[in-house]
Parts: structure tokens; sequence; C-alpha cells
């Protein structure tokens, strides 16, 4: 694992990116936000701000929003709500069936979703929709969302551990 802060340019350049990309994730709001590592391994870089791994790459893809920056900052991203029934399979690494979505968002096809658990309190996946939410609503079947990143994964366990890390 290669941990290292980034550069002044670099900042700039993620920090527009990140804008583009999530206008409804206010960075700032993260504490110690000045500061941005960049942590490489395997497949996977996360980048943290602050003492949050906030984002990650899966095979040079992305910036997405890892799990733990969304349940920290709880910010407006699309997000659907899914059944009780549908919260296992999910957070085992299936993708997001249409049946399984008693709520949503309204959102573009492709976009990055969030997912919740059904009293709203937490989001556990962040995935990228495989149909926009009018597509979703008139369906009664098929995959909806691609899942990338879910509580319990590979990503979820480092996450917690460089938070962990950090913040002592």
């Amino acid at each position: 694992m290669k941990f290292y802060y980034i550069s002044k340019k670099e900042k700039k350049q993620l920090l527009n990116t990140l804008r583009k990309l999530y206008p409804y994730i206010d960075i700032s709001k993260v504490h110690g936000f000045e500061k941005i590592a960049r942590v490489e391994m395997d497949k996977f870089v996360i980048i943290v701000i602050g003492t949050i791994p906030a984002f990650f790459y899966i095979n040079e893809e992305g910036p997405y929003p890892l799990l733990l920056l969304l349940n920290t900052i709880k910010p407006e991203i699309p997000y659907v709500v899914v059944n009780e029934g549908a919260v296992r399979p999910i957070m085992r690494g299936a993708d997001v069936m249409v049946p399984g979505i008693i709520e949503l968002i309204d959102f573009q096809k492709n976009a990055i979703v969030g997912v919740m658990e059904p009293s709203k309190k937490a989001f556990i996946a962040v995935t990228r929709a495989l149909m926009s939410s009018n597509e979703i609503k008139e369906s009664n079947k098929g995959r909806a969302l691609k899942t990338l990143h879910h509580a319990n994964d590979k990503l979820w366990k480092i996450s917690l551990e460089l938070a962990r890390k950090l913040s002592i």
C-alpha cells in the first residue's frame, strides 16, 4: 500500500473533477479537507480527504464516492431505497434489481447512484445506473443498477481501517 499527499496542482485538478462529477457533494464539509492523500494498492486507488477515505478508482475508472463519505456527510446524491429483501444480496455484491426498489430520486442512465436501506439511515452501496429513473418506474423487472462498492466489501474494510489509522 502506497500512501502520499498529492501536490497542489493535482489537488486543484482533482477538486475540479469532483465538482463537475459530483456538484452535490460538498467536500468542505469534511474535517481537514485541505489535506488530500492518495492511497494506491492492487487495482484500487483511494482518495483520502482530511481523515476520511472519500473516493475510489477501480482499474483506473472513477472517481466514485466511498460509502464512508456518503454516510459521514449525507450529500444529496441521487439515490434509491430498496426493500428489506434486497439488502442482503446487495451487501454481498449483487446488482440492484427493479423489483427491489421502493423509492427513487430522478437520475439519468449511467449516473452514480447511492443505495439506501429501507429506513433511509445509511447508504449500503454505490452503483452505476443501467436504466434511468423513468425507465425503472416504467419497468417491473431487470437489473437497474450495477454495484460498484457495497458495505462489507474490500473497499469498505480498507476505508474503515484507513479512517481508524488517520484519526489516531
